[in-house]
């Protein structure tokens, strides 16, 4: 009987632990558990059940029940906690906290983030979300040009301009550097990029160029280029003329003298200057003092010598006033404040007794004298030639005869008259004729004949005015031969009274 009885306890404790393994078997097959030694991997498996509530029993193909606890797809059943836990896989270099369900980096592994990220939590996150990641390709551009790939641009002489150049998407990487390569060898202008060629952060990883021009105007050509990290190329191309940003107007050619009458009244001179980078100028008269101190010349500077605001042209002033004969050649030098560029102009000045000579241009009248517009005649009527002349189209004959009753050189003063030509040479049977007077006194000055088709045309004179002590020019207009018909309605209609004088004329 007690054999019967031992015998039966062992049976029975063996099918207990049996059926145990068993039960371990199934649990582990059904939530996916590989027993590795002492350490149990979570590995996600596929789905194939059904969704519970959570509240009914699931059972497995044998039809075993997990106890109640139905997990939604991508989780499992830890019986531990007895809880649904997300299934978690882990990136290359890290594995699963079992304790904490979070993967963890490996030990001795090294994980490298890209710029812009930094790592945390073995993952690499982005430092800023305003950045824009390195890309393989990108464009480059010229923000402050409408964005365009290529443009000219003028600069002055010994001027600089800072050119801005964006990476669209950005390059936020400092290894990323421009290269400068230059198509023309004019030696005109430099292109160096600043930060080191680099785009710079303070800039909202813009990349910025200097541009330096010389002392010599001219053309030189450039092509920007990037070679970015990830072997993607772009380029910009700049094309520099470097430029005279000072300009002068309004001065009488140097072979054509200012002239000042000794002991008369002052001549006036004014230099227009311009400056395109409106930058401010300054006007000196060299050797100004010692010209002074000789006592042939006084020269004097009528308002300021330095001014601003200098785009749209600025006038310098001075006067000429002659105390000795003398002649000579001054240079007036301006000079760019900002950028140190200099340009000079030089002007013959002189100073003598009395008018022996004009010169062909209208500088006194403020008008510009083209030769292929205007005829100039000029007539001195000396005891050596006392006969007026005619125009080279004998449209005109001129005689001066304004007697200066001075005891030196020429008696009657220089009479030049400038009138409209076409250029053909005619022959006139008659003239209209009147004497040109001083405005300023009414003394005759010259006679003059003209052909019918001049009349109400304008004309210029210069003369030497004696109340002023100095040669003046005039516009005027050619008299209307028929007083009585100012306005014919022909020129053949009119009635000429004056026959033009054959030449010699008394």
């Amino acid at each position: 009987m007690k054999k019967n009885l031992l015998y039966t306890f062992l049976i029975s404790t063996i099918l207990l632990l049996s059926g145990c393994n068993v039960a371990d078997k199934i649990n582990e097959d059904l939530l996916g558990i590989e027993d590795k030694g002492s350490e149990k991997i979570f590995v996600p498996q596929e789905d194939n059940s059904s969704v519970n509530d959570g509240n009914t029993d699931i059972n497995d193909t044998n039809g075993n029940s997990n106890g109640g606890r139905g997990c939604e797809a991508g989780t499992y059943l830890d019986t531990i906690s007895n809880t649904c836990l997300p299934y978690i896989v882990c990136e290359a270099g890290t594995h699963l906290d079992t304790s904490t369900n979070v993967c963890i980096v490996d030990e001795n592994t090294t994980i490298t983030c890209q710029t812009g990220f930094h790592l945390e939590n073995g993952k690499c996150k982005i430092i800023d979300s305003n950045i824009t990641i390195i890309a393989n390709e990108f464009n480059l551009t010229l923000p402050e040009y409408e964005n365009k790939k290529s443009i000219n641009i003028k600069i002055g002489k010994n001027d600089s301009k800072i050119i801005t150049i964006r990476s669209d998407p950005k390059q936020t990487d400092m290894t990323n550097k421009l290269e400068v390569f230059q198509f023309t060898n004019n030696s005109v202008a430099t292109l160096i990029p600043m930060f080191d060629g680099a785009p710079r952060y303070d800039q909202n990883y813009d990349f910025t160029i200097r541009i330096t021009s010389k002392d010599t105007p001219g053309k030189d050509e450039f092509q920007i280029t990037l070679d970015n990290a990830n072997g993607f190329t772009d380029s910009v191309y700049i094309n520099v003329e470097v430029i005279d940003q000072i300009t002068l107007s309004g001065v009488r050619n140097r072979i054509y003298p200012y002239t000042a009458v000794t002991d008369g009244d002052e001549q006036n001179i004014t230099i227009t200057a311009y400056n395109l980078l409106d930058n401010p100028l300054k006007f000196e008269i060299i050797n100004r003092e010692a010209i002074i101190e000789e006592g042939n010349l006084l020269l004097i500077i009528n308002g300021s010598s330095k001014f601003h605001n200098t785009v749209g042209g600025v006038d310098f002033k001075f006067s000429v006033r002659g105390l000795e004969d003398d002649k000579r050649e001054v240079e007036i030098r301006v000079t760019d404040t900002v950028t140190g560029t200099i340009e000079s102009i030089f002007i013959t000045i002189e100073s003598v007794r009395r008018n022996t000579q004009f010169y062909a241009d209208l500088y006194e009248c403020g008008e510009e004298y083209n030769s292929n517009n205007y005829e100039e005649t000029s007539d001195a009527n000396t005891d050596q030639s006392p006969n007026g002349l005619y125009s080279a189209d004998r449209a005109i004959y001129l005689k001066s005869i304004n007697n200066m009753d001075y005891d030196i050189g020429n008696k009657f003063s220089t009479v030049m008259l400038f009138h409209p030509t076409n250029g053909a040479e005619y022959s006139y049977d008659s003239y209209g004729k009147e004497y040109l007077t001083n405005l300023d006194t009414g003394k005759k000055v010259a006679v003059l004949y003209y052909a019918k088709h001049l009349q109400g045309l304008m004309y210029f004179i210069k003369y030497y005015n004696e109340d002023k002590n100095s040669i003046v020019c005039e516009k005027r207009y050619f008299g209307f031969i028929d007083a009585v018909n100012t306005q014919p309605d022909s020129l053949e209609s009119l009635i000429i009274p004056e026959i033009a004088p054959s030449n010699p004329w008394d």
